[in-house]
């Protein structure tokens, strides 16, 4: 190719959302057709089971409460010149949609921010679909398929039935949402890849959907490219005669199938070179310094968190997104939470087949996790809500067991600091320490708080615990001394009760549980 002709779109400066709710994500599906003609920018669709996902990990609770009544919704959105204009064709939508049978509950929105908030709704669908507590795991195995728009509400109750006839259809079953406008819809499916029988019935659901689809004239991939997931099955959707006429065509210029083999001509089977599978046997460590309990205790299940939604690798962030602080600095994946949870996948060495051969000695893993701040931003900010600083700490921890000579002096400090702070307090050594302050000068004290006094839980740097707020004492109780829940020791890794708070530490009246302080001068 000598030359390729680009059509730009212009970035419209004014837009609007309109939100509309429907009984299911079906009977939304049929609106699609009378909304289309109204040339929204952008038509996407979700149903109430990634809403009450979202709902579970308490991600963006606010903009939930802008929904409409419903149990699925369509986000529809306008884009024009002026705000007029935006206006006028949304409102001229809604005109047309009140005059049909397909009635819906509408929120119209033209806040940025607002609209901003509910977008992060959909975009959430591929990482808070994955993994719940309590619940079996969720797979891509039938992503991305897509048909015409004007039949995909046929579509979507054939393929429910689908997920009714082999098992995976439940209260907590696989949510539907996904581009409505284009037809392709986005779904993540409790397939069991982890026996021979789970990944035989995989196998045969995969089939009898590609042939729902094809029934319909659509795609098995509307958005992504086919890959080893597809390529067995295009046949299906081609027929041999067109599939027989890629091989030829690739022959000619690859030969030696040097360029990505196994994926569309002579294809690895779909249920083949599977990342999990019946043969997947990741080393599973057992002297674990955390409890993972939302992973059955389990290391492996932990570090598989990560489905590659990819919000780590974004190079800004607004509002109360942290993730990933070291991947915008450096911009390289393995400095992503993406990229290091990749690498401590590897580790454990499912396969037999992994470069890392070293385990928790591994400096690779090491190097990637050394530009790690243990923010706790992923925990918070990633969908699949991967901790990676809880990670970090249980590498450490093992990394260095053993052969504490070899791990950084700052790291021994800081693991230490309580202790440090405790003795230095005992041994009345403050004015020694002022004493070495003051000869670079001290800075100036800010002016008095104005307000309720805030509240501070006891710890090696905040010898004070001031209530400020009456909802303290129903929280917790007051330590009868000093304790630490660890927050200088967890990131470093520094002592074998990294992560499990000392019995010291405040318990709240209802359980007993630690009362984890969110932060303090030490983290």
């Amino acid at each position: 190719m000598l030359r390729a002709e680009l059509e730009l779109v212009p970035v419209l400066p004014e837009r609007a959302l309109v939100v509309l709710g429907y009984p299911d994500i079906a009977t939304a599906a049929d609106a699609v057709p009378a909304i289309l003609p109204h040339d929204p920018i952008a038509l996407e669709g979700v149903d109430h089971k990634l809403i009450r996902d979202e709902q579970i990990k308490h991600l963006n609770p606010h903009a939930l409460h802008e929904l409409p009544a419903g149990r699925a919704f369509l986000l529809v959105q306008f884009g024009g010149a002026t705000a007029e204009e935006v206006h006028a064709r949304a409102h001229a939508l809604l005109d047309d949609l009140h005059d049909t049978e397909n009635r819906a509950d509408v929120e119209f929105l033209g806040d940025p921010a607002r609209e901003d908030d509910l977008w992060r709704v959909r975009e959430a669908g591929l990482g808070v679909t994955a993994h719940l507590a309590g619940k079996p795991d969720t797979f891509e195995g039938w992503e991305d398929s897509a048909v015409a728009p004007d039949r995909l509400g046929e579509y979507l109750r054939r393929l429910r039935e689908l997920y009714e006839e082999f098992g995976y259809a439940s209260d907590t079953g696989p949510a539907l949402y996904g581009h409505f406008g284009q037809g392709c819809v986005h779904t993540r499916i409790p397939f069991d890849l982890y026996t021979a029988d789970g990944v035989a019935t995989y196998r045969r659901f995969v089939e009898r959907a590609a042939d729902l689809v094809a029934e319909f004239g659509g795609s098995f991939s509307g958005e992504h490219g086919d890959g080893q997931s597809r390529g067995e099955l295009l046949p299906r959707m081609f027929g041999e005669e067109i599939v027989t006429a890629f091989g030829q065509l690739k022959a000619i210029f690859d030969p030696v199938d040097r360029m990505n083999p196994g994926k569309v001509v002579a294809p690895y089977r779909l249920d083949e070179n599977l990342r999990l599978g019946p043969r997947w046997a990741p080393a599973e460590p057992q002297d674990l310094r955390f409890r993972y309990p939302d992973d059955g205790g389990s290391f492996s299940q932990a570090v598989n968190r990560c489905v590659g939604v990819g919000r780590c690798r974004r190079h800004a962030t607004g509002g109360d997104q942290v993730m990933c602080p070291s991947y915008q600095v450096t911009g390289e994946e393995e400095h992503s939470t993406r990229g290091r949870a990749r690498l401590l996948f590897e580790m454990l060495d499912g396969h037999g087949d992994q470069t890392i051969s070293q385990g928790w000695r591994s400096a690779e893993v090491k190097d990637a996790l050394d530009l790690c701040l243990a923010c706790k931003g992923c925990k918070s900010d990633c969908p699949a809500n991967v901790d990676m600083a809880t990670y970090k700490a249980e590498f450490l921890s093992h990394h260095y067991e053993g052969r504490q000579w070899r791990r950084p002096r700052s790291g021994l400090t800081m693991g230490w600091l309580p202790l440090i702070a405790q003795l230095v307090g005992r041994l009345r050594l403050g004015p020694l320490v002022n004493a070495v302050t003051m000869l670079r000068g001290c800075p100036g004290w800010r002016p008095p708080w104005r307000g309720s006094p805030p509240a501070r839980f006891r710890c090696s740097p905040g010898r004070h615990f001031s209530t400020g707020s009456p909802a303290v004492p129903r929280v917790g109780t007051v330590p009868g001394g000093p304790c630490c829940c660890g927050p200088t020791r967890s990131p470093t890794g520094s002592t074998p009760t990294s992560g499990r708070p000392p019995s010291r530490s405040p318990k709240t009246r209802a359980g007993g549980s630690p009362c984890r302080p969110a932060r303090c001068a030490a983290g």
